[in-house]
């Protein structure tokens, strides 16, 4: 196998770019789509290895469209878009990995990064601990995610009872005023 360089996988660009007009008209052939996904994941080494994460996430555009239902290409895309700070992107790429391949524990720990990254505390203790149990390293993930559902839980706790006070005041406003007449 040949290792190619960006100039090479530009020479390949206008057959990639040529490839959905042959598929116009049909049913995509598999056997162009396999080049079409080939090129594409050349062009997105290309942009990792001169570490223009920009210009792969660009490209993994292309190749999530090329190969919808690869778990990989849509996880790694999330580590690049997570490196960008594009965060509510990468959270929705780390899910569709899991949700694709959630037998694999890296995907399932992505998914709950990506839970951590929206506040979903709940999604991100259920996913980590499912990452641990098929053998995934996300103990320290899973406890600070264990954390942040505890202070949530707290949080709304404290919330409900300062709403109890308010409603507790206007009543005790209300009588006040009734005595007043």
């Amino acid at each position: 196998m040949f290792k190619l360089n960006l100039r090479a996988v530009s020479a390949l660009l206008p057959i990639a770019i040529a490839i959905p007009a042959y598929a116009a008209g049909g049913a995509v052939d598999p056997e162009i789509a396999a080049k079409k996904a080939m090129i594409e994941e050349a062009l997105v080494g290309c942009y990792r290895e001169k570490g223009d994460l920009p210009g792969a996430a660009s490209e993994y555009v292309n190749l999530v469209a090329a190969e919808p239902n690869n778990a990989r290409v849509h996880f790694d895309y999330a580590n690049v878009l997570l490196r960008l700070q594009r965060l509510p992107a990468a959270a929705s790429q780390y899910a569709k990995a899991a949700k694709l391949e959630p037998s694999v524990p890296e995907y399932l720990g992505g998914a709950g990064t990506g839970c951590m990254i929206n506040k979903n505390y709940d999604g991100a203790v259920t996913y980590f601990t499912k990452a641990i149990q098929m053998g995934g390293k996300y103990q320290e993930q899973l406890q600070q995610a264990q954390v942040y559902q505890a202070q949530q839980v707290q949080l709304k706790k404290y919330q409900q009872y300062q709403q109890k006070l308010k409603e507790q005041q206007k009543q005790g406003a209300k009588t006040n005023t009734d005595d007043d007449d």
